[in-house]
């Protein structure tokens, strides 16, 4: 912030010297947001794959919390990005289309016939009554105003899904499939443990309970 503020005041002509050209960030600083738990991320999959939600909070919140989607994606997805054979989805900024699980996929269909209703030309799947005459995406807190009926958040949702991924899988691998920055995931990874995953992992050296152990083979 210092070197934006000084390269400023020096093109402006306010100062003489950029006193912050020496400056150099620091390390990378762990991630101390907040993410949901278990019991929550239960809640809202049932409401979200339930028939009382409505199709553009399906769409907000399952992408969101499944496939790590961003408010930005989800707001960009257009009519010509959805494969209804594959039955996948185009993702701006990711390498590849992204498949969808069988949850996952009735969310843009739903949307696809209320956006029917609208008699709308705009090409995005969540096409809003202030957007539904032009082409336009839906405003950027558009997402954040409908997910708060289900008491959440459309970067919350997402960071949740990105630190389980991260803390389950390698960092690179975790980054391939969204194309994001593998070096940007890192800071998921520092300083934050899942509770819930310490309380269902046996302690070492234990064996494990009853609980834990799978289920014997049947010929």
């Amino acid at each position: 912030m210092l070197r934006g503020f000084s390269g400023w005041a020096k093109h402006r002509k306010l100062i003489l010297t950029d006193p912050a050209t020496a400056l150099r960030p620091g390390s990378q600083p762990a991630f101390t947001g907040t993410v949901l738990d278990a019991a929550a991320q239960r809640a809202l999959f049932r409401r979200w794959t339930g028939s009382t939600a409505h199709p553009h909070e399906r769409l907000a919140g399952l992408p969101a919390l499944l496939h790590a989607a961003s408010s930005a994606q989800i707001r960009s997805l257009t009519i010509a990005g959805a494969n209804h054979a594959q039955r996948t989805l185009s993702i701006a900024g990711r390498p590849f289309p992204a498949p969808l699980d069988p949850v996952s996929w009735t969310a843009p269909g739903d949307c696809l016939r209320h956006r029917e209703a609208l008699r709308t030309l705009n090409p995005h799947v969540i096409v809003t009554m202030a957007t539904r005459t032009g082409d336009s995406p839906a405003h950027q807190s558009y997402l954040t105003r409908i997910l708060r009926r289900a008491g959440t958040t459309p970067a919350l949702c997402r960071q949740t899904r990105v630190s389980q991924l991260v803390t389950d899988l390698d960092p690179k691998l975790a980054a391939a499939a969204p194309g994001m920055c593998d070096a940007g995931l890192v800071r998921y990874l520092a300083s934050n443990v899942d509770s819930d995953r310490l309380e269902r992992t046996p302690s070492i050296g234990r064996q494990p309970t009853r609980a834990l152990q799978a289920p014997p083979c049947t010929p």
